[in-house]
């Protein structure tokens, strides 16, 4: 009987050992955008900027590993300025993070003139 405990016990530290070392967690790689539309008042889109990541998404957490803003359109009399992206921990991953003035006015040597400002600011979940 004793002989059957112990062979049962060895046995079971074994296959445990081997279970929590050789198991593996899943990575997929993914690339996530998402964007910011601004509008005028007679409804045409005339700034659009897009956060881009890029990382790795596991079961329970997530790793961000580049990030960056595009400009993909942007009309007169619109202008970005001060584009900015970070990474930042959450308790279930990481945010990819971004922001970036929208000035509205004309650019001139001095700044924009006659303008009205605004930052804005996106993020991903990873």
């Amino acid at each position: 009987m004793k002989k059957k405990l112990f062979g049962f016990i060895s046995f079971a530290m074994v296959f445990s050992f081997l279970v929590g070392t050789v198991s593996t967690e899943a990575a997929f790689y993914s690339n996530r955008t998402t964007s910011i539309n601004g509008y005028s008042l007679a409804g045409i889109l005339v700034v659009k900027e897009t956060l881009h990541a890029d990382g790795y998404s596991y079961s329970s957490s997530g790793d961000v590993t580049d990030v960056w803003l595009t400009t993909d359109k942007c009309w007169f009399p619109n202008n970005i300025e001060s584009e900015k992206t970070w990474k930042a921990a959450h308790p279930y991953g990481e945010y990819a993070k971004g922001s970036f003035k929208n000035i509205v006015g004309v650019p001139s040597p001095w700044g924009a003139v006659g303008i009205s400002q605004s930052t804005q600011y996106m993020s991903i979940l990873f």
